[in-house]
């Protein structure tokens, strides 16, 4: 049994990680679109005044550039809010599976 719950943690951590990683990469990924259609030289990814990823254009090429505490924290919140997510769903799942 405690084996199983082991299982079911790490695979909940799991998931959160690919979702925040996923969901992240999406948001740049916009991010590129977006300074693009503008056409600025500059734009720079926030979460309100925490800044997690900074898009410019440098002559011809265009450089992005993770800004390390930023995104360190806006990764983990958003892994620590998905993972609580998943949880407590699964948990309501199963709190429903019992009282049928």
């Amino acid at each position: 049994m405690r084996q199983k719950v082991m299982f079911q943690w790490a695979t909940w951590i799991l998931e959160s990680l690919l979702l925040a990683t996923v969901g992240l990469s999406v948001v740049i990924f916009l991010g590129y679109a977006t300074f693009y259609a503008t056409g600025r030289s500059e734009l720079t990814l926030g979460l309100g005044h925490l800044a997690f990823y900074r898009i410019s254009k440098v002559t011809t090429s265009v450089t992005g550039q993770t800004l390390n505490p930023g995104m360190g924290i806006t990764w983990l919140g958003s892994m620590v809010l998905i993972a609580g997510i998943i949880i407590e769903s699964h948990r309501a799942h199963d709190r429903h599976q019992r009282s049928n």
